[in-house]
């Protein structure tokens, strides 16, 4: 994935956090920035507020418009004082995973506001876990703001979902603006007429909404994924496998962290007692989606994280997917997939693989002998009515699994699943199901997806 703008992943951070204390980290951070010669006459024609909260005021926006910013601005103090802020306490973002924050605010508020003072909003986040999200390369959380190899789009939301409405027949929990600072109107209705006044360029998180459009195995909202579907329990050995596998890789990231650099040097077992939860989500993080999914199959696997038979777990409130095929990460007894919430791939993954893998002339003569009973004037039409008329259990059987290249390829179409063949009675039938459940079959026996910690 392209290496997004820096200043801009930074500008939707500054955006989105919330000041636990005094305002100290605002004004450092606005000692950093250097407006240009258009936003500097603006502010000294309009006094209604401090240079500090304009200069914040655009590096908020920066994200959105042009000539704000001047291009001479340098990053790394203000990466330095996110990274410090940060772990210190003085920022978090709101913990919107699983039903805590909806619990929470049940206690505290008797109605159901659209949205909260930041009065309210301070209160509320002032219990912990905080929140850990990320935008481009900066994962943010309680252990600082790191910089990493795996870009993603984990935004910063600014709503939590903590008001169920009186309607009867809705079952959806709706969300609610958590708000961190007041607004002064007046110099709002002046900064936006003069925001119009810029050319709007294309954001990096509307750039970010095409990449891996078309792709099928596109990972997304994981942190969703790895909030709503595991226990804190299951969270500590998925951190623990990582640490024991990826142990090197992972302290080495974790050395920008203002936390004393002693603590990483303990064994996994040591580092993981003296984590609160959302540091161990952060640390889960810092690896590349696929290693994280990869383990978390492998847990399953090995049944180090029990998952039922009649169960699928998947992540019911999360951003809104983007790409044609809206991805989500599901996880059931035969492991974790990327499957559409919206279409079934089954059919269509199944028959590109085989293409894809019998399309030498060679291969392709050993497709043709093995369909030469199939109703079709090409080989094209033969598979059609083969994937339609046999079941996809024989199919995956006789054109992957008993096909050394194909076993082989199928490996690497799923990067974040281990696929073996184990030398045990009935293990080839397992991973037939394996196989069925990755390319996007129902495979279990429930009735529907199951969401681990609904908060209804």
């Amino acid at each position: 994935m392209p290496y997004p703008n820096a200043s801009h992943c930074l500008s939707i951070i500054i955006d989105g956090v919330f000041p636990v204390s005094a305002s100290e980290w605002m004004t450092e951070i606005a000692g950093y920035v250097k407006l240009t010669t258009k936003a500097e006459v603006f502010n000294s024609e309009n006094k209604d507020d401090s240079d500090e909260k304009f200069k914040l005021f655009c590096i908020r926006n920066h994200q959105y418009y042009e000539d704000l910013i001047d291009d001479s601005l340098e990053l790394g103090p203000i990466i330095s004082s996110l990274n410090k802020n940060f772990y210190e306490g003085n920022i978090l973002f709101p913990w919107v995973y699983g039903p805590r924050l909806f619990e929470r605010a049940k206690r505290m508020f008797n109605n159901e506001p659209d949205n909260l003072t930041p009065t309210q909003t301070a209160r509320l986040l002032s219990e912990k876990p905080s929140g850990v999200f990320q935008v481009g390369p900066f994962l943010c959380g309680p252990l600082g703001l790191l910089e990493i190899e795996q870009i993603r789009d984990n935004f910063p939301l600014k709503a939590a979902l903590l008001h169920i409405c009186g309607d009867p027949s809705c079952e959806a929990v709706h969300p609610v603006k958590l708000t961190e600072r007041e607004v002064n109107t007046t110099r709002y209705a002046k900064l936006k007429g003069f925001r119009e006044s810029f050319k709007e360029k294309k954001t990096y998180r509307e750039f970010n909404s095409y990449l891996g459009h078309y792709n099928d195995h596109l990972i997304q909202n994981i942190d969703f994924f790895l909030g709503n579907c595991f226990s804190e329990k299951e969270r500590k050995k998925i951190c623990h496998s990582l640490l024991q596998s990826y142990g090197k890789e992972i302290r080495a990231l974790l050395a920008q962290s203002p936390a004393p650099q002693k603590k990483w040097s303990q064994s996994s077992e040591s580092i993981i007692k003296e984590l609160s939860e959302s540091e161990i989500f952060q640390i889960i993080l810092i690896m590349d989606d696929c290693i994280i999914l990869k383990t978390i199959d492998s847990l399953v696997s090995n049944k180090e994280i029990v998952v039922p038979a009649t169960e699928i777990r998947s992540a019911k409130y999360q951003r809104s997917p983007r790409g044609a095929f809206d991805t989500n990460c599901q996880l059931s007894s035969h492991g974790v997939r990327i499957n559409s919430k919206t279409d079934n791939l089954g059919v269509a993954r199944l028959r590109y693989f085989i293409e894809k893998n019998y399309s030498t002339k060679e291969r392709r003569e050993q497709i043709d002998w093995r369909l030469n009973t199939c109703v079709g004037n090409n080989l094209s039409e033969r598979l059609e009515y083969a994937l339609y008329s046999f079941e996809p259990a024989e199919m995956v059987r006789d054109f992957i699994v008993r096909d050394k290249t194909a076993f082989n390829n199928v490996k690497e179409t799923f990067p974040y699943s281990v696929i073996e063949l184990k030398g045990e009675h009935g293990a080839e039938d397992q991973l037939v199901q394996k196989l069925l459940w990755l390319f996007g079959f129902n495979v279990t026996k429930n009735l529907g997806p199951i969401y681990l910690l609904d908060p209804i």
